[in-house]
């Protein structure tokens, strides 16, 4: 929010996605308060129903809904939506070249990847030449493809659909092998709140996800339901 421009015929949406402690959520609205949000809240009959750990984490988080209900309210309102992480953002130089890259294409894709950039501190001098992270989605209105709601976050929940796209992924770097549906173009930034060992250790990473997502489930089991099973 800092660092990104107004950028001309677009207009910004932020779906806040099942944000169950008070505190926390009251700072985000707070926030967010001269924005467009969308607000989704946790289904407590829906999560107190679950038995399983997986079944729990698609109750509790499920971002691949956060991000089909990003789509149903932007894609009868524009031609595209860049439909991108909370901690993503342009530059007007990297904005406007991704713009131009889609126009270069005579916008005839359905998909649009946009490479990124993970930012430490400062912005990189010279982006474009360091882009290499996984690709955020730009959909057209005329996108038929949604992101599965069934596969739990934290297991290839949006791996699975960039793979459906033509994209492979080996050794925490993702490649498009195809350009039948998709195409890359432009760059953004994403910006990452790790220290310099973790940001290049995936393994690493990938276990601090883990158990974040163990203990925020065990967490909503105390409130609202019976002892899970796994």
């Amino acid at each position: 929010m800092d660092n990104e421009p107004p950028f001309p015929d677009c207009s910004k949406i932020w779906v806040v996605n099942q944000v169950e402690d008070d505190e926390t959520r009251n700072k985000i609205l707070e926030l967010l308060r001269h924005c467009r949000i969308d607000v989704l809240n946790l289904d407590r009959t829906k999560f107190k129903k679950c038995k399983t750990f997986d079944e729990k984490v698609i109750e509790g988080i499920n971002i691949n809904k956060a991000r089909n209900r990003g789509l149903d309210i932007s894609r009868g309102q524009h031609k595209f939506t860049f439909l991108f992480d909370g901690d993503c953002f342009f530059t007007q130089q990297l904005w406007d070249k991704t713009i131009a890259d889609m126009q270069s294409d005579a916008e005839s894709h359905k998909y649009y990847g946009v490479p990124g950039v993970r930012v430490i501190g400062s912005i990189p001098a010279d982006p474009l030449a360091e882009r290499m992270w996984e690709p955020s989605i730009v959909f057209r209105n005329d996108a038929e493809l949604r992101h599965d709601e069934m596969i739990p976050f934290a297991k290839s929940e949006r791996l699975e659909f960039m793979k459906r796209l033509g994209y492979i992924s080996k050794a925490g770097v993702t490649k498009l092998e195809s350009e039948e549906l998709c195409k890359n173009v432009g760059c953004l930034l994403h910006v990452s709140f790790n220290d310099s060992i973790t940001e290049t250790d995936l393994t690493h990473r990938m276990n601090l996800r883990d158990e974040s997502v163990r203990r925020f489930v065990s967490l909503l089991e105390q409130k609202y339901s019976r002892k899970m099973h796994i």
